[in-house]
Order: C-alpha cells, then structure tokens, then sequence
C-alpha cells in the first residue's frame, strides 16, 4: 500500500515537473528581460530628465517603460499560474483516483461495502497525508526554477568576482609609489571587450616629473582612454605603463591613485556641502577647512562663494543644481587640488568654462607649472600652449611629438583643412537640387 501511493503520488509529480519546466524556464528567463529593460527606460529618464523634457519626450519614455512593466506584469501573472498548476493537477489527480479505486473494488472485485469502505479510508487518510508533502515538493521545484535566471546572474558576477579578487584586484590596499623621474607609455595598445578595432596602437611618449605635457587630438582620437590608462583604470592590451623605468602591475596601477589628481571633462557634484565635495570622501569632521579654501582660492572658486548662503558648508544639491557647469569644474579641479597630488590630469577641464574663467585656470595651471607634473587634454589649443610639449594622437596612434611651436602649426593646418573640407560638404548638400 506504501509503494502503490508513493507510485501514485509520485509518478503525476514527476511528469507534472517534466511538462511545465520549459514554460516556467521559458517565462522566468522573460521576466527578468523585460524587468530589466522597464528598470533601463526608468533609469535613462530620470538621469536625462532634463533632456527628456526639453526635446518633449516625456510620453515616449512613459511608454515604453509602461510596455516593459506591463509585460513583465503579464508573464508574472503566468509564472504565478504554472506554479499552482502542480497543486490543482494533483488534487484533481488524486480525487480521481479514489473514484477509480472505488469503482473497481465495488463492481470489478465484487467486494463488500466494508471492505471498501476500509481500503478508501485507508487510500484517503495516505492521500490526506501524503499529497500536501508531493505538492510542496512540487512547488518548491517549480519556484526554484522561476528563480534560475536572477541566480544564474548572481552566480555569474560573483564567479567574475572570484576571478578578479584572484588576480589582486580585490585588495583595497594602495600602496603609494615612489614617483621620482618619468612615467612612461611604452607601444601601449587597448583594445575594448567585444570590439574588432583597437582604440590605441603602439603608443609610445613619456612625462617627466616637473614637465606639463599636452595632449591634442580630434575626436575619437582615443585621448580619453589613453588618460584612463594612464591613471591605472584600465589595462593595456599590450605594451605596459612604466613608473622610474619599471613596468606597473594591477597593484602598481592601483597605486597610482595614491599621486594623481583627476579633473573630469563631465564633473561630478554630490548631494553635500562644497567641502564635502571638494574633500571627496573625507569624513566630514576630518575636512582640512584650510585645505578646502586654498584648493578652491587655486581653482577659482572661491569668487562664487558670496553667492552661496552658508559659504563652504552650502549643501550644492544632487548633481550640483545650485551651481553653473563652470561653477562646477572649478569644483572638481579644487578637488584635485585639495588632495595635493604629485601627478594632475586635466581631462578636457575647461570645456565648460567661459573665456575668464578659462583664463584663471590658465594661470592657475601657469603658477602650478614646475611644481606638480601636469597632463594636459585640451581641444582648446589655448590651454596647451604653455606645455613644455606636446603629443599628438591621430587614430590611436601618435602622430607627431614635440614643442608647442612644432606640434600646434601642423595641428592648425590640419584642422582648418577638415574645416574647409566640411564647408564645402556642406555646400554641395546646399546647392545640389
């Protein structure tokens, strides 16, 4: 009797399991697409809710992230159907059953109404008991399965984790280096995960310790991605980052953190005080307040203070809403700054920038010239006039290297060609009919 009821019990299950695996598989795996493309549509708008409003688009974001939710509503609906299926299909399974058995102990074996009613009691109190047990397993199994893609992800991360933790990357330690004579780019190359065109080829300059060094290049010259290698974000794909003559290792890249001083072409302000955010993750009752001012004087931030009503301790708001995108800069470079790095980066810093404020960071640049090893990527040749040299990417390559007065003649002239060549493109387009 123990055998026949698990066999019974059994056997529905496992076949029930067998016939709704792929749909559960199949819509599990469909709502984690369309909960992350509605979290995408969410995301994208709230980050460009400006541009969202300024081009109108408000309704066509509504919409699409509508569309994704709602559909992952509709297979959340259907998962929620096919995990109580088990239940309904073995309840169902069972009542059947003992209709079955009874029929054919009554009229097939010809036995006694007690002797029927004894074995159907029997069969219902192993069915009380036992079918509840077969249905949780059961929906266990179905609902483990609905989970399978939010934990194949997590796993896959974490693997990845493991993977880089191995490597050393998962040490925060930063063991600051001796910077005493150059860093130097020797044939470097990098090339992005999934793409079939290296970014940089063969890159090869150096910066010595004291020099302020310019980096010109047009568009899509691979300028932002050299400046990422350069302060040990990324890794080259081949050739190495050498510090004194010695190649960097990803602990040695880490390192260069410890010496560099980074200002953004797009600048970050935090919802918090403009000494919090020029201290950059100091602890607030740690701020250097003097550090603060100089680092701002330096800067020239320190002209806009009388606008703000608390001085330092104003709160600038989330992503900075209070202040200009000048305002804003100036901010980051005082950051950079207030750190007193050996090593500056100034990643297009004064794109942002007016002609007078560009002019102070000028002189700032000026009076720190000699005294800090600047790094210097400028679209406005205005800015690298003053480095002792300058290098000149062209499709990821250097394309000349050398003086201001070497470099900027032919850099002019290439750019009032791609200039000329543009406004006659432009003509034809104008007059062809």
């Amino acid at each position: 009797m123990v055998l026949s009821s698990a066999l019974v019990l059994g056997l529905p299950a496992v076949l029930t399991i067998k016939l709704l695996r792929r749909r559960i598989d199949a819509t599990a795996t469909a709502i984690a697409e369309y909960r992350q493309a509605a979290n995408r549509n969410l995301v994208t708008a709230l980050q460009g809710i400006k541009d969202v409003k300024a081009y109108g688009q408000e309704d066509a974001f509504c919409r699409a992230y509508h569309q994704d939710a709602m559909r992952a509503h509709d297979m959340q609906a259907r998962q929620e159907v096919l995990a109580n299926m088990p239940n309904w299909i073995l309840e169902t399974l069972g009542f059947l059953l003992l209709c079955l058995a009874s029929f054919l102990m009554y009229f097939s074996s010809g036995d006694s109404p007690l002797r029927v009613t004894g074995t159907l009691a029997l069969l219902a109190v192993a069915a009380w008991r036992g079918l509840p047990a077969s249905i949780r397993v059961v929906t266990s199994i179905t609902n483990f399965r609905g989970y399978l893609p939010y934990v194949h992800h997590t796993l896959t991360n974490m693997e990845r984790i493991n993977t880089w933790a191995a490597a050393g990357g998962g040490s925060l330690q930063r063991v600051r280096p001796n910077f005493t004579h150059d860093i130097q780019a020797a044939d470097i190359s990098f090339q992005y995960e999934g793409s079939d065109t290296p970014v940089l080829s063969a890159v090869s300059f150096h910066v010595t310790k004291g020099e302020t060094l310019g980096i010109v290049g047009e568009s899509g010259a691979g300028k932002s991605t050299l400046m990422d290698l350069l302060m040990g974000l990324l890794a080259p794909s081949q050739g190495a980052l050498c510090l004194d003559g010695k190649p960097l290792d990803e602990v040695g890249r880490r390192g260069l953190a410890e010496i560099i001083g980074y200002v953004p072409q797009f600048p970050y302000i935090y919802d918090a005080s403009l000494a919090e955010n020029v201290a950059f993750g100091v602890p607030r009752e740690e701020i250097n307040q003097d550090r603060v001012a100089e680092a701002c004087r330096l800067a020239a931030a320190d002209e806009f203070l009388s606008q703000l009503p608390q001085g330092y301790e104003t709160v600038l708001g989330e992503r900075g809403v209070r202040l200009s995108g000048g305002q804003q800069q100036r901010i980051c470079i005082a950051r950079a700054l207030y750190r007193k790095p050996e090593v500056l980066i100034f990643d297009e810093a004064t794109s942002s920038l007016d002609t007078k404020s560009e002019r102070q960071i000028q002189q700032t640049i000026l009076r720190l010239k000699g005294q800090v090893t600047m790094i210097l990527v400028a679209h406005r040749l205005s800015t690298v006039e003053g480095c002792d040299r300058l290098v000149w990417l062209e499709q990821g390559g250097v394309r000349k290297l050398g003086s201001p007065s070497e470099v900027l003649p032919d850099y002019r002239a290439v750019l009032a060609r791609h200039l000329r060549s543009g406004a006659e493109n432009e003509e034809s387009l104008r007059t062809t009919p």
